[in-house]
């Protein structure tokens, strides 16, 4: 016995042909969904080229932290005075910290843009759906 699932079959075009909603213009529904299915792709093309953005600028800040590291650590080592040292070491481990937060607000806040950037296509869309549907049941 072999399955056949009925969903693969599903034609949205027959079906509203076939349910012939009063007032409703079928074809205006269709390009509805249609202006959905593109504010969803530019949101989500939106929001790719916002991670890209912030994965590429988190590699810069990788790299730019791997070298003042090297850099502070052999600093570091070259010091003989223990005090000396020391006092490098914590100046080192305050810097590095103080970057870290700093760098971190700033991929959060990309991350933040990214996201609203998105999520504002998806919201326009939305309320021009709510307005678009409200014309397709008056007008016909």
């Amino acid at each position: 016995m072999t399955y056949t699932n009925p969903f693969f079959d599903f034609d949205a075009q027959k079906l509203m042909a076939d349910f012939k909603l009063p007032n409703v213009d079928s074809g205006a529904v269709i390009d509805l969904f249609q202006r959905n299915v593109e504010a969803v792709v530019n949101a989500n093309q939106t929001a790719f080229a916002g991670f890209q953005a912030i994965s590429q600028r988190q590699g810069e800040l990788v790299s730019k932290t791997v070298e003042t590291s090297s850099k502070s650590i052999q600093d570091v080592m070259a010091t003989e005075a223990l005090e000396e040292r020391l006092a490098k070491q914590t100046a080192f481990i305050k810097d590095s910290y103080a970057e870290a937060v700093t760098n971190a607000k700033e991929l959060s806040d990309m991350m933040a843009t990214a996201s609203g950037d998105a999520l504002d296509i998806i919201s326009k869309r939305a309320t021009a759906t709510l307005d678009e549907v409200s014309t397709i049941i008056t007008k016909k």
